[in-house]
């Protein structure tokens, strides 16, 4: 390997510091080197080659030979490669080890005051990515039930963005309840449902006329709360919450208005050929498209 400033360059992002770089690589080339000649190659001062050369004999890629003046022979690149990749390998094992233990000890020494005021968190999620995180990570570690008042065409977002989950969550036995605004035209929300989600009919759909408070609860445990009326759920504000006050409030809520609304089985027997036909994917595209 010649000494050459992309050869300092390519040692230099392998992890070496840019006087190690230029020392190994001086001592390389020239092969059974005194340290004024390495010195003078890599141009680096006289006493802060002596610093490196001490540095890279503990690394293993250099080798001090007895005699005056003092003379060091560089490991062949090859060899040094594997001896930094063992490092490496080995740096990796220690931080594991290192891990499994802080790990251990920060577990048993966790301060429940910290979980307490975790438990009546707070939070504004404004940003599209966070909110939609945040609804997927609700769908995905629920593990006795969903509660959920949306519009429709929010309902319509979160059933074909988070079909895939809702299904695994069904599967797990989880009791998902959804109240939204009766429908227009056709009702395709329950098909999309049947089709992608849920089969067997276990998801409740139920219908209610004039509901502003739009929201999704998970296990009596986390809250994402609509901040403002707009149709679009990943662009509205959203109040995240662990608060258990106001889960309860949340709660409450629902069951009203779970009582005071209706079916979507009832809505499709008594109006459904009141209603003009819209097909699926127009509902669908006016849902994504809001």
């Amino acid at each position: 390997m010649p000494f050459s400033e992309e050869n300092v360059d390519v040692l230099s992002n392998l992890g070496f510091t840019r006087n190690q770089a230029r020392v190994y690589a001086a001592a390389v080339q020239i092969g059974l080197a005194s340290v004024s000649q390495i010195s003078k190659l890599a141009k680096v001062r006289r006493e802060d080659t002596y610093n490196v050369l001490r540095a890279l004999e503990k690394m293993g890629l250099v080798k001090k030979l007895l005699g005056t003046p003092l003379k060091v022979r560089a490991t062949p690149v090859e060899d040094a490669f594997s001896i930094l990749i063992k490092n490496e390998q080995a740096k990796v094992t220690q931080l594991r080890a290192k891990k499994e233990v802080f790990m251990k000890h920060f577990k048993s020494n966790s301060p429940k005051s910290k979980l307490e005021s975790e438990r009546n968190s707070f939070a504004l999620l404004s940003q599209r990515d966070s909110i939609q995180s945040e609804l997927m990570k609700m769908v995905r570690n629920a593990k006795r039930e969903i509660d959920l008042v949306l519009s429709r065409v929010q309902l319509m977002q979160f059933v074909c963005t988070y079909a895939e989950e809702l299904k695994k969550a069904t599967k797990r036995l989880v009791e998902i309840r959804i109240i939204s605004e009766a429908p227009e035209q056709e009702d395709s929300i329950p098909r999309i449902i049947e089709e992608q989600i849920s089969p067997s009919g276990s998801i409740e759909l139920r219908y209610i006329d004039n509901h502003t408070s739009h929201y999704v609860v998970s296990d009596l445990k986390v809250a994402l709360i609509m901040t403002i009326e707009e149709d679009n759920l990943l662009e509205s504000p959203c109040l995240w919450t662990t608060c258990s006050s106001l889960l309860k409030l949340l709660k409450r809520d629902f069951e009203v208005a779970r009582q005071q609304s209706v079916s979507w089985r009832e809505i499709e027997t008594s109006t459904a050929a009141k209603k003009p036909y819209y097909s699926i994917a127009d509902e669908y595209r006016r849902a994504m498209n809001t």
